[in-house]
């Protein structure tokens, strides 16, 4: 597996419309960029949840994503 050098993090994407988000997770697709960086802390995990609502109303297909996943171990995930 190869993992691309420049990612979009991923930290404060809860905040965005939905409309907004897919523009910005659109546009990153169509400038190469591919990896997306994830942590459960970012938004008390609200923007994995928008993360994936997007990546499923812009229709994704995973193969093509990488996405790197950061767990703390106060949140009570591990």
């Amino acid at each position: 597996m190869s993992v691309p050098e420049i990612s979009l993090g991923c930290m404060r994407i809860h905040a965005l419309e939905p409309a907004a988000l897919d523009k910005l997770l659109d546009s990153a697709m169509e400038c190469g960029i591919s990896f997306f960086d994830h942590a459960d802390i970012y938004g008390g995990g609200k923007s994995e949840t928008v993360f994936a609502a997007a990546a499923k109303r812009l229709k994704w297909q995973r193969r093509i994503n990488c996405a790197a996943e950061q767990v703390w171990h106060s949140q009570g995930r591990v």
